[in-house]
């Protein structure tokens, strides 16, 4: 399970009232990730079943991944994740196995 975040789009409304327009991608107002970025949590397990949906503006929390992904896991699922806060106190709060990436693992596996 992972999430990752895109730059929120207004592709062909005609009344932004928000902000102003941005031409051809642009880029936003705010470093990191704020409410102008839309979050993607992205689940898969080992028959290759995946979801991926936009869950909401700016950064996860554990109500959001439990409203996307909590009628696909079960209680003998293990959840394996990346060092976010948000994954691990809801592997805690369902009674879940986590496995977390530490923070300097290595990108390739030798297998």
């Amino acid at each position: 399970m992972d999430e990752t975040y895109l730059l929120h789009s207004e592709k062909g409304n005609k009344n932004i009232t928000e902000r102003k327009p941005r031409k051809r991608g642009g880029s936003a107002e705010h470093r990191g990730i704020s409410h102008e970025q839309v979050c993607i949590l992205v689940a898969r397990d080992r028959s290759k079943n995946t979801i991926a949906k936009a869950v909401c503006l700016g950064r996860i929390d554990t109500k959001k991944i439990e409203e996307t992904t909590g009628q696909y896991i079960s209680m003998n699922n293990t959840i394996c994740s990346d060092a976010l806060p948000s994954f691990s106190k809801y592997a805690k709060e369902q009674n879940l196995i986590p496995l977390q990436k530490p923070l300097n693992f290595p990108l390739k596996l030798a297998i």
